[in-house]
């Protein structure tokens, strides 16, 4: 006689959600799409502070302007994937969304 049993546990349904929603080989283009949104604007940004002349390009105001801008697009790209585990954390906590069969068991013969 063979048996199967198997849980789902938290950890295993964070990985699952990280997975389908982030790390499939289908989502390169979601990714990819993601970053271009992120970074696009930030260096549109950049480009027309420094050369409308809103700014004396001799200024540091405007190296800060841009160091801010950058910083905060890093950790922008840097964290999405850590925000979508916490997504998935807080749905595996949610009493809700538990479900009654908490393991399977199954018997060859």
């Amino acid at each position: 006689m063979l048996t199967l049993s198997y849980t789902l546990e938290k950890e295993d349904y964070v990985n699952y959600y990280a997975f389908v929603m982030w790390d499939a080989p289908e989502n390169k283009k979601k990714r990819l799409l993601y970053y271009v949104k992120q970074v696009l604007p930030i260096f549109f940004f950049v480009w027309a502070f420094y050369y409308t002349g809103l700014f004396k390009r001799d200024s540091l105001f405007i190296f800060v302007i841009a160091g801010f801008l950058i910083l905060t697009s890093l950790l922008s790209l840097l964290g999405v994937r850590t925000n979508m585990l916490k997504q998935a954390e807080k749905i595996a906590n949610n009493p809700d969304n538990q479900f009654d069969i908490p393991s399977y068991n199954a018997h060859y013969f």
